[in-house]
């Protein structure tokens, strides 16, 4: 029964991962990552240090990326989705809402992009235009923003063409458009409040490109290294790896959680198994005399079978009803391990509980029909 009880805990524990981890596979992260290759360039600062020369070297390489033979579109970007990366939080003034003395103004995360970005992760973009190389110093400061920052901020407004500042309104920054929400901290995470800019306007000194392939994103790596070596010779890429890698190290933590669960509650199904077998077994052997007796006084074999699983199964239900009671109490330690499921889910409990009454019942089917076959003459001579 004890067997039975651990069993069941692993096996709700494991059930609990392995829907959870399901969930998050089938999240919709905002965008594509398939046939996309990305790289870090971190530029030496000593030799890129205006914001032209920064400027100078992402169009230039972006133009050469682009014009490669298997590139279907690059652009850089201030981190990818799905990473830990510099972050630029900030707070901001929306034209025609004046601040309010001890009132905090909104804070968005801002992110600076090349013009291609949403075309290369194929990131919606709902309502106006993305950015274009038009979107240059001496012309208008614009962003887009996401839906998330859209609703929060401007509510029922269309927010294309409404303005803000993020200098106390000495300069102001027109809304150009507005894209779909990303996950960018995990896909167990929800969509932040985002304002894109152009890099044009913004540019970086340390940037990550991403670049969609026609094909296998790391077969064009090695031609986009020596493409960048061909323009400066000292500046490396690091990070080289393809957003689905990205995509399968951001859910890397709960996978193994879900594997070693799932490795301990088979364990322990085998083990709970076994044991209530060799139970049994002892049993039927212990009680070989009586089971002769009830078969020469006219008990069938079906009613011996039946006896012998009624015992054994009593014994399970036993150790289910203690796991049971258990896992109702321990699984809430796993509330922050899970995503979108409950640790009292019906389901998982409903499938573990079948999942645990079979393995029972089949380990108990191999001695009962050994009992069903004694012969009642050799087990009472043999008393």
């Amino acid at each position: 029964m004890a067997q039975v009880a651990v069993s069941f805990l692993l096996l709700i524990g494991a059930g609990l991962m392995l829907r959870s981890f399901a969930k998050l596979q089938h999240v919709d992260p905002g965008f594509q990552p398939e046939n996309v290759l990305t790289m870090q360039i971190g530029l030496n600062f000593t030799k890129y240090n205006t914001n032209d020369k920064q400027r100078a070297f992402f169009e230039t390489f972006l133009d050469k990326v682009e014009a490669q033979s298997g590139v279907k579109s690059a652009a850089a970007s201030m981190m990818i989705p799905l990473t830990i990366g510099m972050t630029m939080m900030g707070d901001f003034q929306i034209e025609g809402q004046p601040p309010v003395p001890g009132q905090a103004l909104p804070v968005a995360d801002f992110r600076v992009i090349s013009p291609n970005y949403f075309e290369t992760l194929h990131i919606p973009i709902l309502e106006g235009r993305v950015f274009t190389r038009a979107d240059r110093p001496g012309a208008p400061d614009v962003a887009i923003v996401n839906r998330s920052a859209a609703r929060h901020f401007w509510g029922a407004q269309d927010p294309v063409g409404k303005r803000f500042s993020v200098d106390g309104g000495k300069a102001w920054t027109q809304i150009a458009g507005v894209a779909g929400d990303v996950r960018q901290y995990g896909l167990d995470k929800e969509p932040v409040d985002e304002i894109y800019v152009p890099l044009a306007q913004s540019p970086l000194l340390d940037g990550i490109l991403v670049i969609k392939t026609a094909g296998e994103p790391m077969s064009v790596a090695r031609s986009i290294i020596e493409l960048l070596y061909a323009i400066d010779p000292n500046q490396p890429a690091a990070r080289v790896r393809s957003l689905e890698q990205v995509r399968a190290e951001s859910v890397a933590a709960p996978r193994l959680t879900t594997n070693l669960l799932s490795l301990f509650a088979l364990l322990a199904l085998g083990i709970a198994a076994t044991g209530i077998g060799g139970v049994m077994a002892l049993a039927v052997g212990q009680r070989r005399h009586e089971i002769g007796v009830r078969m020469a006084i006219g008990a069938r074999p079906g009613e011996i079978v039946r006896m012998i699983l009624g015992q054994g199964m009593a014994l399970a239900l036993v150790g289910v009803a203690l796991g049971l009671f258990g896992a109702l109490w321990l699984t809430r330690l796993m509330q922050q391990l899970l995503f979108e499921v409950t640790p009292n889910d019906p389901l998982t409990y409903i499938g573990v509980a079948v999942v645990l009454g079979l393995a029972a019942l089949v380990a108990c089917y191999v001695p009962a029909r050994r009992a069903a076959r004694v012969d009642p003459i050799i087990a009472l001579r043999a008393e």
